[in-house]
């Protein structure tokens, strides 16, 4: 049955390559989804995940495999039916290919790029204020003790900003918010920097209209791999830096971190891998392999996907049930932002973190990242992640849509919160992407109002001269 599942996915991603990569079509929420599944479903390939307890099980069960195939045949039928009902010298949902090109190089009225900008200033200044400057250090775990309402508004304005900005072609401030999410990256946190350069892609491409992907590889597949690699070695850069200054402030060496895998994060990466009674190591496979390829296999083998997929594994193999009605614990993002700290802490549904923890993970002091998919089956079983899985296709369908047809200005938090859904989702619980969107559509209002009141203000100030005049 594990051959069977695991050959069923293995051809079911073979045909979704074949189909995002050479038919003629836009590339949207669909392609980038499938990116993510690829990513976030890489363990599927091994057979084994990254587990964080010998009591569980690293080798992935069969219905982990349906679950994938299923998600991933569904967004390639998804892309197929959408380019079929088309038509040919169209884009989809009948928007000509001469409005994108319109909307995406002409500069909007509103010039939300440098609101975002000036945001994103705003919300490091206070961060490093309001914490004494203990957002920067080399242990995440004490830095994500840091992150308030400041830090967030200074990544996802970041983010938006280099978005906007590319929409805009102002190339001066995509640059400026390029070396805020640097900063970002240094602080030990990788997300912001990954779906913003996936929004600045789908920003840039939208007005290729119907495209075959593989004939972007020397361009953006180039840039794509070399984000991957980044991302795989940028833990090891954080260390050397950090160790860099503390050699520079004098810090001894007994007191300094002597090794990356020192440095804790939210998700455990390095060294955690456990191999269970009676399954055979890979180190005799690793060692006869080449060390270039080795080591960036290692690596990948050791990164958040194969964490992040082993909640699910746990949750399968332990055959976790969850309360339902806690999924309406996203009710409470209604509650303007700061306000929830006066309700009845009683009053707030557990997350799926806190519901799982306890039972796969009692002996863990560390996060683990969510998983959407585990915690659909734990709520509703497999026929609630059947709907849950139809349900979020049509969202891609819908947000690619709106994306199309959205004012200029609006560009960059549709491109931004749909990238969350499409390639994000997957390492998160349903409730904390809710709150991705709520805090990308935050700092959009906020930026409108900036642009407003700068506006009014310009205009005032002309009018004063002209007065003078």
């Amino acid at each position: 049955m594990f051959e069977f599942a695991w050959l069923a996915f293995n051809c079911v991603a073979l045909v979704g390559f074949a189909f995002f990569a050479f038919v003629k079509r836009d590339f949207d929420f669909l392609a980038i989804a499938y990116v993510g599944a690829m990513f976030y479903f890489a363990p599927l390939f091994w057979g084994q995940v990254q587990q964080l307890s010998p009591e569980l099980t690293s080798t992935i069960q069969p219905a982990v495999y349906w679950i994938a195939t299923a998600y991933v045949l569904g967004l390639v039928l998804a892309g197929a039916a959408l380019r079929s009902f088309s038509d040919s010298d169209e884009l989809p949902f009948g928007t000509g290919r001469a409005d994108v090109d319109t909307k995406a190089t002409s500069r909007p009225t509103l010039r939300l790029s440098v609101c975002y900008l000036i945001l994103a200033v705003i919300g490091l200044l206070g961060s490093l204020i309001s914490t004494n400057g203990g957002i920067i250090t080399a242990d995440k775990v004490q830095a994500l003790n840091q992150v308030g309402y400041f830090y967030v508004l200074f990544e996802v304005a970041a983010s938006l900003s280099c978005i906007a900005a590319v929409v805009e072609r102002r190339w001066l401030v995509a640059a400026a918010s390029a070396v805020l999410l640097l900063i970002d990256l240094l602080v030990g946190f990788r997300a912001f920097v990954i779906l913003t350069c996936i929004g600045v892609a789908l920003v840039r491409m939208m007005p290729f209209g119907r495209i075959r992907l593989y004939s972007k590889i020397p361009t953006y597949g180039v840039a794509a791999f070399a984000l991957l690699a980044c991302m795989l070695l940028v833990h090891s850069a954080r260390f050397a830096i950090f160790d860099r200054i503390a050699v520079l402030e004098g810090v001894p060496p007994s007191e300094r971190i002597t090794r990356a895998s020192e440095m804790r994060g939210d998700t455990i990466q390095f060294g955690q891998a456990t191999t269970q009674p009676g399954e055979k190591s890979d180190e005799s496979t690793k060692s006869t392999m080449p060390k270039w390829l080795s080591i960036p296999l290692g690596l990948f083998e050791q990164s958040e996907p194969f964490v992040i997929q082993a909640t699910l594994v746990s949750a399968v193999q332990k055959n976790l049930s969850c309360s339902t009605s806690n999924i309406f614990k996203s009710i409470y993002l209604l509650v303007p932002p700061g306000l929830t700290r006066y309700l009845p802490s009683t009053s707030f549904p557990p997350t799926f973190y806190d519901e799982y923890k306890p039972i796969l993970y009692p002996n863990i002091t560390y996060g683990t990242g969510g998983n959407i998919w585990a915690e659909m089956l734990c709520r509703f079983g497999y026929g609630g992640v059947a709907i849950f899985c139809v349900l979020l296709i049509l969202a891609l369908v819908g947000l690619h849509r709106l994306l199309l047809r959205c004012p200029s200005a609006a560009i960059a938090p549709v491109a931004l919160g749909g990238v969350v859904i499409a390639f994000y989702i997957h390492r998160n619980d349903l409730h904390y992407t809710l709150v991705m969107l709520r805090q990308t559509a935050i700092v959009f209002v906020l930026a409108c109002g900036l642009s407003v009141v700068g506006s009014k203000i310009q205009r005032s100030l002309r009018g004063e001269t002209g007065v003078r005049a």
